[in-house]
């Protein structure tokens, strides 16, 4: 779906599947994945990036690759997740051939390491 129509599904994103794993004391799990698709390429009714204002939503997820090889990973850890996550795709990547880790198999699963807000900020140096 287009990043601007997130608003249209916001209590059900943003109230209802963020929410539902802690209300249940973590009887329940929502492996849910959305994919939003965010850029300008289509024109400006659909170029909108709520990805700061979903990162600040407490349950939910937020996976943004910057790379097709990081779509791949971070997919494959979408889904096998218990969470749920809004997965946001650059237009851009669209157009972007697959880019090969040099040494890696063609056939190998991707999977991006799991970090932590905190140890993905580094301090400059």
């Amino acid at each position: 779906m287009y990043c601007d129509f997130l608003g249209r599904a916001g209590d059900e994103i943003f109230n209802q599947a963020a929410k539902w794993q802690a209300m249940s004391a973590g009887l329940l799990k929502m492996p849910l994945v959305m994919r939003v698709s965010v850029g300008s390429k289509y024109g400006a009714q659909h170029s909108q990036d709520w990805a700061a204002l979903v990162a600040h939503m407490p349950g939910l997820k937020v996976y943004y690759p910057a790379t097709p090889y990081d779509a791949k990973g971070m997919m494959n850890l979408a889904l096998r997740g218990t969470d749920p996550v809004v997965f946001f795709e650059s237009q851009l990547l669209y157009d972007v051939a697959e880019q090969f880790e040099e040494g890696a198999s063609r056939r190998a699963t991707t999977r991006c390491p799991r970090v932590s807000p905190s140890s993905a900020v580094r301090a400059p140096t």
